[in-house]
């Protein structure tokens, strides 16, 4: 019998030491995991604040888009870019000054939301306002727009 109760003091003996080297490794775990889930949160943290500022951004793009396509789109715009293709001789007077407002305004806007974000293609934008026609403008205006869209829904499909 003194021999059976050794036997299971062995055992239980090896059963402690067993489980104390289990504790050890489920606490070095424990601790990589919180440490893991600490630096995930930051992480986190961090890209949801990119998220929001590009967002932001984005979203002050598209005004800025949407009031220049307004702008030039505006009866003024409309009314002398039909006068300027149609080769028919205006007065300069009232029509260029409409125009030359309109074409102001828009690169006023295009390029303070550009400085704003050092956004490089809407400075190439307000640099095209000038030298383009309205018709190449509009269509490099759409394009960002359906760019800037399309990466806002990729963005917002990521979260």
């Amino acid at each position: 019998q003194k021999e059976s109760e050794e036997t299971e003091l062995a055992n239980l003996l090896n059963d402690v030491a067993a489980s104390k080297r289990d504790l050890e490794r489920t606490t070095e775990a424990l601790e990589a995991d919180e440490e893991f889930l600490e630096n995930m949160r930051k992480d986190c943290e961090h890209e949801d604040a990119e998220y929001k500022k590009r967002a932001e951004i984005r979203s002050e793009e598209l005004v800025a888009l949407s009031e220049t396509i307004r702008i030039l789109t505006a009866d003024d715009a409309r009314e002398l870019y039909d006068k300027t293709m149609s080769f028919i001789q205006v007065s300069e007077g009232v029509s260029a000054a409409a125009q030359e407002r309109a074409v102001e305004r828009a690169l006023r806007r295009i390029a303070k939301v550009a400085k704003k974000h050092n956004n490089w293609s809407l400075v190439s934008l307000a640099v095209r306002v000038r030298l383009d026609a309205f018709v190449k403008v509009k269509e490099a205006m759409d394009k960002m727009h359906a760019e800037l869209t399309k990466q806002l829904k990729e963005e917002y499909a990521k979260w």
